[in-house]
């Protein structure tokens, strides 16, 4: 019986009423290479995921970045039963759309790039697999000498550790006796300076002419003990407790001296043979003690061989003014 075509309607219908049509014209129309890909590619997929499972099982006793490795070829595996779906819903469509495959064949065609390209890509997976392989290899080599490097290191730690503690007992001893020695030292700097006091407070007291003579004044006498006393009479400062007032009295030297505008001021000196905050303060508080009893102005001054290098702020400041002695 003769069947007669005259639209795409008729041919759908035709080829649905003769299944053995569809597969001649399928035929026809596919290259077998494309009929095969599927299972092709099916089997290409099981390969590639049995080949995936062998590195699972290398990668599993690796450090966090194969780890990390791991979950790429997981996420390939995906990808590909991604395809496989969507390769199974693209056979669907082409059943359902058989009146029109002449118009898809052009899709079929790029589908068919896009499957090339995509073994290409899994081709270099693979590739880039077998590289990973032979890197963790030699990583695990490496891994394995730096454990015994390491476990050398930690053996050469423990020895410096032990001479480092035995370098700070004796250390420990050392500083004990540093102490020592400094504190005997002191002593001794105090007892040459007890001793050389006198001698130092005679100087200063050749010198207070030329003392005043530095300070821009000509000197006019050197007060005493008396003198002192009397100005303390005359003005007697009730807030100054008794033994500043007795110190005060038994200052290193007090001088009276006039500027050269003619007008009186005094300079409060001591002297030791070596200068240290004592002798700067005790300078100070008499200096300012003179001002309170006289109402003039007054210089502080320290005298002495060698200076504490801790009183060079309050010197270089111009508070106290600094004699050196002749030795």
């Amino acid at each position: 019986m003769a069947t007669t075509i005259n639209t795409i309607e008729d041919l759908v219908r035709v080829l649905d009423e003769n299944p053995e049509w569809l597969e001649a014209l399928r035929t026809r129309l596919l290259t077998r290479e494309l009929i095969e890909l599927p299972r092709l590619f099916a089997e290409f997929a099981a390969s590639v995921n049995q080949r995936f499972d062998e590195q699972d099982k290398v990668l599993a006793g690796h450090t966090e970045t194969l780890a990390e490795h791991s979950k790429i070829l997981a996420g390939h595996s995906e990808t590909l039963a991604e395809h496989s779906g969507v390769l199974v819903e693209q056979g669907k469509v082409l059943a359902e759309h058989s009146g029109i495959l002449v118009e898809h064949s052009g899709i079929l065609v790029e589908q068919g790039k896009v499957l090339a390209e995509h073994s290409g890509i899994l081709a270099k997976h693979s590739k880039t697999l077998a590289q990973h392989t032979e890197m963790l290899t030699e990583q695990g080599k490496v891994l394995a000498g730096h454990s015994e490097t390491l476990a050398g290191h930690s053996e050469t730690l423990a020895e410096h550790s032990e001479t480092l503690a035995e370098h700070s007992r004796i250390l420990a001893g050392h500083s004990e006796e540093f102490v020592s020695l400094k504190r005997e030292v002191r002593l001794l700097r105090d007892d040459v300076g007890d001793l050389k006091g006198p001698r130092a407070e005679e100087e200063a007291g050749k010198d207070i002419a030329f003392i005043a003579e530095q300070l821009g004044l000509a000197l006019t006498r050197v007060l005493t003990r008396d003198d002192l006393l009397a100005l303390l009479r005359a003005q007697p400062l009730p807030d100054l407790p008794s033994n500043v007032r007795n110190s005060f009295t038994k200052a290193d030297i007090i001088a009276e001296a006039v500027d050269e505008a003619g007008e009186t001021r005094y300079i409060a000196v001591e002297a030791s043979y070596t200068v240290n905050g004592r002798d700067t303060e005790r300078a100070v508080r008499n200096a300012g003690i003179l001002t309170r009893l006289t109402g003039k102005p007054a210089q502080s001054v320290v005298a002495g061989y060698r200076m504490d290098d801790r009183e060079r702020s309050v010197i270089e400041s111009g508070e106290v003014f600094w004699h050196e002695l002749e030795r």
